[in-house]
């Protein structure tokens, strides 16, 4: 199917590239506004080698747009033909957009953004994809091109990953084009559950990025299709959000909007709205009467998600409820486990704890407590050696969640935090297993939470970083501050769960903050260390070299699993061991002492006592 798939893509692509472009850039109709739509040219191979920009959200914004007697313009930061990317070709839009020679000429000759001045269009609306957060937020020309916009006075407006092209653009005092406009997109939790291996090759993640440049950022629950208008600005939160993006962009321009078709995927949304609003026998006898005329497997998806990343009851219950629409006409075995999830998840839930209980109250009360699970996967209350008293502190609510209930799911005891000075009060008045941190926390941040953690703890806390912050000067200001594992987000829910467990297992966890390995002595508090009582001056990368080395002895480590620990398997491009390896031997090894740092031949690297064989 795949083959077909990309087969069909490939052949679109190249019956596009061939259709004549019409001289005219411009709307047909002089009188209708000039609205411009901007796309990705990052896509290569039908999206199998380089993602670009959404097929469906176009086609969505395009033929609202043509129903309302609107022609658009089409540009992107490359110009020219475009790759489709993947799609469907059976979908009702599609074919509706394949049948437009309009819209087959636009996206085999799309304009480049450097060649759009500002004021040719009374609007600018950003197509998502996964692409558009490769290219778009360095197309400088599409930076200006919307400061300029914006600051005549138009219309402005994406959709899911579109509001990335935002993310480099400013006003004309210098601050983000976003700073203090309610503005929404694909949120960090659609992401974690929906962002495959492109979302590693993201410069960042889109809410966190806009977050931070100031916007007033919203969101609904997963999926659902949320439209934020702010003035002259709208913005989509995923794509089932565009018809509604591209209505609200038609008022901002004075125009009422009209009749038009509704294909499948947005009547499906609407009747998804309509089932939530509590018109349910309205809803049970269409789906009775036309089930064919909705898209039944996109509702059991919806649900099935939606309660998959729930982070609260309310949510819960609206995730099964939506799975329990698609049910009578969707029997597949994936709903039917999810509904019963759901439901024994909502018989067995809980009552929630105090309010008014501090997470160092709650913390020591439960301190040595353990979960386990039946193989079954119901929770006993017996010890466990596999069991962790997690913390976690993360300030963004919905992930904070998320990751509890994974974590709570494998068995381990969560205590929760919510700003940097709660969570270090909690780490050190009930010293955890693991402490699970965020970097960008509000209070403290988590650099400065793990600096102090490891100035006044009296003992070591295994501290694994959780951040969306990927670059590699991150990553070392992080295993400065103490840290002693790093994973970006968004993560593999498997990965996290096995770095945890990892740490948990170490043998340095919850040891004393000194380590001495004959007259080589440590102290992972201060990141220092001596021998022979000569202080040792190596930088923070060697220091993290030695440390394992001392961590591991008389064990060798090999080249790999050094690399792995140190640069969580993202190495520089030249020899990453060479020059941090030089200045550890030059610091520890200088004659006369004995040397310590071995070579093991066919292995790797060992540190051996000097005052005895190893």
């Amino acid at each position: 199917m795949r083959f077909i798939a990309t087969s069909i893509a490939c052949l679109l692509a190249v019956l596009l590239a061939a259709t004549p472009v019409r001289a005219a850039s411009m709307p047909d109709a002089t009188d209708a506004p000039r609205v411009l739509l901007v796309i990705s040219s990052e896509g290569r191979d039908g999206g199998e080698t380089r993602p670009g920009f959404d097929l469906d959200e176009f086609a969505q914004a395009w033929l609202v747009l043509r129903d309302n007697g609107i022609v658009a313009d089409v540009a992107s930061p490359a110009g020219g033909a475009v790759d489709l990317g993947k799609f469907k070709p059976e979908d009702d839009h599609i074919v509706a957009l394949m049948a437009d020679a309009d819209a087959k000429q636009r996206l085999g000759a799309t304009r480049r953004t450097a060649d759009i001045a500002a004021g040719e269009h009374d609007a600018i609306m950003v197509i998502g994809g996964k692409g558009a957060m490769l290219d778009l937020p360095k197309d400088e020309a599409l930076a200006r091109l919307l400061s300029a916009h914006d600051a005549r006075g138009g219309v402005v407006a994406a959709v899911c990953h579109g509001p990335a092209a935002f993310a480099g653009a400013t006003r004309a005092d210098g601050r983000p084009l976003v700073a203090g406009r309610r503005i929404t997109g694909f949120t960090d939790e659609e992401e974690a559950v929906f962002g495959k291996e492109w979302v590693k090759q993201f410069p960042f993640l889109l809410e966190t990025e806009l977050r931070r440049q100031g916007a007033r950022w919203e969101e609904a629950a997963l999926m659902m299709p949320k439209v934020v208008v702010d003035g002259r600005w709208v913005t989509g939160q995923n794509p089932f959000a565009t018809p509604g993006v591209v209505e609200a962009v038609l008022t901002a321009l004075g125009n009422e909007p009209g009749p038009r078709t509704i294909y499948r995927e947005e009547a499906t949304m609407r009747l998804v709205t309509r089932w939530l609003d509590g018109d349910r026998d309205a809803v049970r006898d269409e789906l009775a009467r036309d089930a064919a005329r909705y898209k039944l497997d996109l509702v059991a998806m919806l649900g099935y998600y939606q309660h998959e990343a729930a982070n609260d009851d309310a949510v819960r219950r609206q995730a099964l409820s939506i799975m329990e629409l698609a049910a009578p006409h969707f029997p597949h075995p994936r709903l039917r486990v999810g509904m019963a999830r759901a439901l024994g998840a909502r018989r067995a839930r809980p009552r929630a704890r105090t309010a008014g209980r501090s997470a160092a109250r709650d913390a020591r009360r439960r301190r040595g407590a353990r979960t386990a699970r039946s193989p079954a996967g119901h929770a006993v209350n017996r010890p466990s050696p596999e069991a962790l008293r997690v913390l976690l502190v993360e300030d963004h609510a919905p992930l904070r969640a998320q990751v509890a209930a994974l974590l709570r799911d494998a068995g381990h005891r969560v205590d929760e935090a919510a700003d940097g000075r709660t969570g270090l009060a909690a780490a050190l008045a009930a010293p955890p297993d693991v402490l699970v941190l965020d970097l960008g926390l509000p209070g403290i941040d988590g650099l400065r939470l793990c600096e102090r953690l490891r100035a006044e703890a009296d003992r070591h806390v295994p501290v694994l970083m959780l951040t969306a912050r990927d670059a590699l000067p991150d990553k070392i200001d992080g295993f400065a501050a103490g840290a002693d594992d790093y994973l970006v987000k968004p993560f593999a829910g498997a990965e996290l769960l096995a770095r945890v467990r990892a740490l948990g297992r170490r043998p340095t966890a919850h040891a004393d903050y000194e380590l001495r390995i004959g007259t080589l002595r440590i102290d992972r508090r201060s990141r220092a260390a001596w021998r022979d009582g000569r202080p040792l001056q190596v930088g923070p990368t060697a220091f993290g070299l030695l440390l394992l080395l001392a961590e591991a002895s008389p064990r060798a480590l090999t080249r790999s699993e050094i690399i792995t620990r140190l640069w969580d398997g993202d190495p520089p491009e030249s020899d990453p061991l060479r020059t941090h390896l030089y200045q550890l031997r030059q610091a520890l090894d200088r004659p006369p002492a004995r040397p310590m740092l071995r070579t093991v031949h066919g292995v790797g690297l060992r540190l051996e006592p000097d005052d005895g064989d190893a």
